[in-house]
């Protein structure tokens, strides 16, 4: 804060002329005095945030590991769908038998675009499959709780149990009459014509 200096210190001047005031600046606080005018309780909140982060460091790296796994699975699952569909026999049975039934509906763009099938070609397992069409099941739990996030929208959306085990869209059947086609590690393809 400005202080203007005592009168005796101020320039005089003649009668009628204008001179601006003139203010000295406080000396500096010390330390201490500071302290006790409680000028630093922001520094003192800064070095606490500091702390908590540090402290936290440990739980912040092991989440972003957990992130990073589950990237990495995703992206597996996403790989193994393509290479499924890629394949010699799975691209004969898209050729000769339709529609693709999947367990999501998350997936109908994705195997849309990988068949090159129309989007209406490609429906979500809760219709009864036809008798010829091609029936995308997911191997194991693991799948399924990569697909989960498309699942759990869903299963709100459609009014569905939102555990996996309980959601008719991951759960449905194969149908008696189709036999696989196609597998790997994370996806079975079967399907319902002969597509040899």
């Amino acid at each position: 804060m400005l202080r203007p200096l005592p009168l005796d210190h101020q320039p005089h001047t003649a009668p009628g002329a204008y001179c601006l005031a003139v203010y000295s600046l406080p000396r500096r606080a010390s330390r201490a005095e500071a302290m006790s005018q409680g000028r630093t309780p922001w520094a003192a909140r800064g070095f606490g945030l500091i702390v908590v982060f540090i402290l936290t460091l440990g739980a912040q790296a092991a989440f972003i590991k957990q992130i990073h796994r589950q990237v990495r699975a995703s992206h597996a699952v996403s790989a193994d769908l393509r290479s499924l569909l890629d394949g010699p026999s799975a691209q004969r049975a898209v050729d000769r038998c339709g529609p693709v039934f999947v367990p999501s509906y998350g997936l109908r763009a994705t195997v849309a675009y990988l068949t090159e099938q129309r989007i209406d070609q490609v429906i979500p397992a809760l219709n009864p499959p036809t008798a010829d069409g091609l029936f995308l099941k997911a191997a194991g739990r693991r799948v399924m709780g990569e697909i989960v996030t498309y699942a759990r929208s869903e299963a709100r959306w459609l009014g569905l149990p939102l555990s996996l085990s309980a959601n008719p869209l991951l759960q449905a059947p194969v149908p008696a009459t189709y036999r696989k086609v196609a597998s790997n590690s994370s996806w079975a393809l079967y399907a319902g014509c002969k597509a040899r």
